[in-house]
């Protein structure tokens, strides 16, 4: 289902690195570089870091975590600390971002993947 921003708009902070999965590929630095920062949902553009999605379209699914995660990333979601059903917001955009998938554990906290680190995100309080 396409949707709008939904239950993601707003701002979130990059609260920790979540996990791995087995074939990441960024040295610790750079792992690192995104806990602290803001991860901002608007409606047109995404921005986390340095990194910006323009003109985002996403697409919201509830999938089975583990066939989900298993099955695309070798990665076991009780790791992630991910229920047995989450929301999917896969993300296109008009640009390259590193970033497609965002996976809603509740209303405040998110679980997203950049070449192959998973991040955990938390809203900021308005």
């Amino acid at each position: 289902m396409a949707s709008d921003l939904g239950a993601l708009s707003g701002a979130w902070r990059v609260k920790s690195v979540a996990g791995y999965s087995p074939s990441f590929g960024m040295p610790e630095k750079q792992i690192n570089y995104l806990i602290g920062k803001r991860l901002i949902f608007r409606k047109s553009k995404i921005e986390v870091g340095r990194d910006t999605c323009l003109s985002p379209r996403l697409h919201f699914s509830k999938e089975d975590a583990f066939d989900f995660f298993y099955s695309g990333y070798r990665t076991d979601p009780k790791n992630l600390k991910l229920p047995e059903r989450v929301t999917i917001a896969t993300v296109e955009c008009s640009n390259i971002f590193d970033i497609s998938t965002f996976a809603l554990s509740g209303r405040n906290r998110l679980i997203f993947e950049k070449l192959g680190v998973f991040y955990e995100a938390v809203r900021i309080k308005p």
